[in-house]
Parts: structure tokens; sequence; C-alpha cells
């Protein structure tokens, strides 16, 4: 969905989930099927090879006695195999251009309202109370709301994803090159009190620990001490698992904190690494791997 008229799409498909569909035909986007413009988008684009299509033919036969026609709008096996994170980039590129004609008007200015309706509720509450009661009792109860909408759209823009091969924001080569026995994640967004139960959902998809986890913190721009409480416990339930961890990417404000806070002395933590290379040779270290050449 183009950014113009709504959320952007999701950083990334988390380990463990198959699919996520979201039916936008007939309410945002009107014309043709989404998903058969996107379908053929992907077959032109060369995505889309013989196991693919061998794939979506497989379960057409094998659900068409259930579903009869239906089963070609249920049918999402021409997904199988792809990898995640070039499809994400190539339907990012693709959606706006080809949708721009197709957003069903009425619906966008819909969501555009209530996009705004958090700033209206903050400017009438206070506008009401200020001519019932006083100044001052209106701007304290106008901050207050203010903060709960800014907290409300922080933790919107909050995400956590594997790092997928081809990720368009890591190293191209950073999933090939992780070692057997470590998993990478990445958080992205302000790690603070109203977020902080996202790291709990991190090791859920997860079916067989690891021996190392990686957490990407490079996109992280501020964490509060909800945010270090919930990276302790993380790390504790990790240490449970049999998993130690390795928090890469911090800078600024979230590793002085966390170093004001003594957080690189937890028994479980292999270290705090300025940057992918650092966290690698971290891994390698502890698994007793020597460096493979370049």
């Amino acid at each position: 969905m183009p950014s113009s008229a709504g959320p952007q799409a999701a950083d990334r498909w988390p380990t463990g989930m198959g699919l996520a569909v979201f039916d936008i035909d007939g309410t945002l986007v009107t014309g043709p099927s989404t998903e058969r413009r996107l379908f053929l988008a992907l077959l032109q684009a060369g995505f889309l090879g013989h196991g693919q299509l061998l794939a979506f033919g497989a379960f057409a036969v094998r659900h068409m006695p259930a579903f009869g026609r239906q089963v070609f709008r249920k049918n999402k096996a021409y997904l199988a195999g792809l990898p995640a994170a070039r499809v994400t980039d190539f339907v990012t590129s693709w959606a706006p251009p080809a949708l721009a004609r197709s957003w069903f008007g009425p619906a966008v200015a819909r969501l555009r309202e209530h996009r705004q309706r958090g700033d209206r509720v903050v400017l009438l509450v206070t506008f009401a109370l200020t001519v019932a009661f006083d100044l001052t009792l209106a701007i304290e109860v106008g901050v207050v709301l203010a903060a709960f909408v800014f907290m409300h759209r922080m933790s919107t823009s909050v995400s956590v994803a594997a790092v997928e091969e081809g990720d368009a924001e890591e190293e191209p080569d950073a999933r090939q090159r992780l070692p057997e026995g470590v998993e990478m994640f990445r958080f992205s967004g302000p790690l603070f009190f109203a977020v902080a139960n996202r790291l709990d959902q991190v090791l859920d998809p997860i079916r067989e620990p690891p021996r190392i986890f990686i957490l990407r913190l490079r996109q992280v721009p501020l964490i509060d001490a909800s945010g270090v409480t919930a990276l302790e416990e993380f790390v504790n339930r990790c240490q449970k698992m049999g998993t130690a961890v390795i928090l890469s990417g911090l800078h600024g404000q979230p590793h002085a904190i966390l170093h004001q806070m003594d957080f690189g002395k937890h028994p479980n933590l292999l270290g705090l690494a300025e940057g992918f290379e650092e966290a690698l040779a971290m891994a390698r270290a502890a698994l007793k791997i020597e460096a493979q050449p370049a």
C-alpha cells in the first residue's frame, strides 16, 4: 500500500509465519483482482518457476472437492519456496504504480480521517476544558492525551523480524554467512515501555532454540529503563533455553544506557557488538569456528 494511502508493507515475514493475507479488493482497491495482478507480475518478473506452478496446481486439485471454484481464491501455493525478502522488495516497488489508479477514494479518505482523529480529539478536548473550566486544566489534560497519541503512533512504527537472505537493510550475504546454530533477528524502532513486550514475540516462532542469538539493534534510536528490563528478560529467557545472546549495532543513547546499567556483564550475554562483522566473529569464537576466507 502506498504511504499516501495508509501503512506501509510489513518489514519482513517472521520465521514460522506461513502467510498473512489482507483482502482489500472491493474495499480499498477497485477493478480486477489485486492478487491476480500480482500473480501475473510475479510470473512476468521471473519469480514463479516450475516448482511454484506445480505447487499451485497441486493445491487446486487437492482442495477442489471441498472449495469448488473458490479454491483459486484460497490458493497461495504459488509463493512456496520464494525468498521473503526479495518478494517483499518487489511487491513494495510494484504496488504503488500498479494500484495508483485503483484506490477507492472514499475508503482512502476514511483512513486519513482515522489517522488525524487523535489530533482532533486532543484539540477538541483542550478547547472544551478551556471553555468549561480553565486554561491550566485544559493544558494538563491536553498534554496527557497528546502523550498517549504519540506513544500509540510510536508503537505502530516498531517491528521485529528475522533477517532473511537478500535483506535490503542488512549485509547482502548476512544470512548465508551465519554459522549453523546461529539465528539473527532485527528490532526496528524505539524500545520503550509501550512496546517492550514485542521482544517476547521474538522467540515464539522459533521451533528449535539456536545456540547463539544475534539481536540487531542498529535501527533502535532510544531505549528507556523498561526497554532495558525487557532486554534483560529476553536474555534470561534465552539462557533458560540454552541460547547465548549477542546484541549488535548499538549506538548513541541505547549503547550509553546499557553501558551505564552494566548490561554487558550479564552472564548469558556474549557481548555488545558494534556491527554485523563483530557479532559474527563473536559467534564464531563462541562456537570455536575458524573464520572463512573472504
